[in-house]
């Protein structure tokens, strides 16, 4: 009796064994199924990295095309104040030579003033020469 007991638990321990490895394989395959492919997991980290660095150079070609917006803007800011600063130069030259010209034409006119002046103080000087010239032999 205690020798097929024996024999009973030992099957018992047997079978228990086998489906221990049974559910052990079961579980290995399920893991096996469920775990990824190393090739698709790093065809996937490929893909990633690719479009990370895709991303990167079309933030960079975005940043380089602002950049040189950017630029343009500001060269055709630093045109327009030379393009200001020509004309305004070329407005301050006109300023200075209209007068001059008023300066050289105000010289002319007063020299022209002072020579009838003059020739007005000797005509009045010659009148004045007759009168007293007169005046004398008026009284002689």
């Amino acid at each position: 009796a205690d020798s097929k007991l024996m024999a009973e638990v030992e099957a018992e321990d047997e079978r228990r064994v086998e489906e221990a490895i049974e559910a052990e394989k079961a579980r290995l395959q399920y893991e096996a199924m469920s775990a990824p492919d190393p090739f698709a997991v790093r065809k996937a980290d490929e893909l990633r990295i690719s479009e990370e660095t895709r991303k990167l150079e079309l933030m960079e070609e975005q940043r380089l095309v602002q950049e040189a917006l950017n630029n343009e803007t500001n060269f055709r800011e630093g045109q327009g104040l030379l393009e200001h600063s020509v004309i305004e130069a070329e407005r301050q030259r006109q300023i200075e030579a209209t007068l001059e010209e008023a300066q050289r034409l105000a010289r002319i006119e007063t020299a022209r003033e002072a020579r009838v002046l003059e020739e007005q103080e000797m005509r009045n000087a010659m009148t004045q020469n007759k009168i007293e010239k007169a005046e004398k032999e008026l009284a002689a």
